[in-house]
């Protein structure tokens, strides 16, 4: 489990040549149904490229052991093609990380990201140096790499994923000096990485950062051994992070919660007293008002 890592945050490795696992074993699959097409070696090669970029990069300086990689799942559906190296595709992210003296797993990024456009031709070379990206694939995969990271240590450590923010800074200054690069601008509508990435620079956020270390840490991890405990954090921390939305109801990460969190959430308090289940239900309301049907276990 990772708690003997991150029980250790502050103290990073001032030695890069000490042998230690990379943080991340993403299953990487490239779908390219779509295009109809019958020879599927170039988008073979492709997904061999994403998986060893995303599982052999040391994206951080902390050290993990083989058994205390992040799992994760990225899947890039190719939708069309344009000449020879032109594509738009959608991906869709999750991971996930284990949950103190249980075997279950807790998701902590579930994202559908549409709209995505770039370039690719087999032969390109997929690597990633912080401060020279030099193709748009590899500026996605850093993305999520770091994003999910620092999602991870935030959920062991008060503020944990801070470690992140140089690299997550460097990232979004350099994609979005790109302006061929689309998912980088300021001025895109949705929730591009543009958004996600300021939002988790900024310091306004950090309340829903504090929350979600409570939330897995003092709530998830506690639910074996005091669950009564256990679920009255979460339930804090529901009351918390519903005056949070009242003032940042634009908050990416409340999307994120709510695609991660929502069933865990329902399940957790599904079977609860009723005047418990009621609270819980008017705080989801409040928090997500159009997830009216998923919230109906609770009524």
């Amino acid at each position: 489990m990772r708690l003997g890592i991150l029980s250790f945050l502050c103290l990073l490795l001032c030695s890069r040549g000490l042998s230690h696992a990379e943080e991340l074993r993403v299953a990487v699959e490239v779908r390219a149904e779509a295009l109809g097409e019958s020879d599927r070696t170039r988008y073979e090669t492709l997904q061999r490229q994403l998986s060893d970029l995303f599982n052999r990069t040391h994206w951080t300086d902390l050290a993990y052991q083989d058994e205390e990689r992040i799992e994760a799942t990225f899947t890039l559906i190719l939708l069309e093609r344009k000449g020879e190296r032109d594509y738009t595709a959608e991906v869709v992210v999750s991971a996930r990380r284990p949950v103190y003296h249980s075997d279950y797993q807790t998701t902590t990024l579930l994202v559908r990201e549409r709209g995505i456009s770039f370039s690719y031709l087999a032969g390109d070379q997929l690597t990633y140096r912080e401060t020279e990206l030099e193709h748009s694939l590899v500026a996605l995969v850093a993305y999520y790499a770091l994003y999910l990271i620092a999602t991870d240590l935030d959920s062991f450590s008060p503020l944990g994923g801070s470690l992140l923010q140089p690299r997550l800074s460097t990232l979004l200054s350099t994609a979005a000096s790109r302006a061929d690069w689309q998912g980088w601008s300021s001025s895109e509508r949705g929730l591009s990485r543009y958004r996600r990435v300021s939002r988790f620079l900024s310091s306004e956020e950090e309340v829903y950062r504090k929350c979600w270390y409570r939330y897995h840490r003092l709530g998830l991890d506690r639910m074996a051994d005091a669950p009564e405990e256990a679920r009255k954090v979460i339930l804090d921390v529901l009351r918390e992070l519903s005056s949070f939305a009242k003032g940042h109801f634009l908050s990416p990460s409340l999307s994120e919660l709510e695609s991660a969190k929502l069933p865990e959430i329902v399940e957790l308090f599904a079977r609860a007293p009723q005047q418990v289940r009621q609270q819980v239900l008017e705080l989801l309301e409040s928090l997500f008002p159009t997830a009216s049907t998923r919230l109906q276990p609770l009524r």
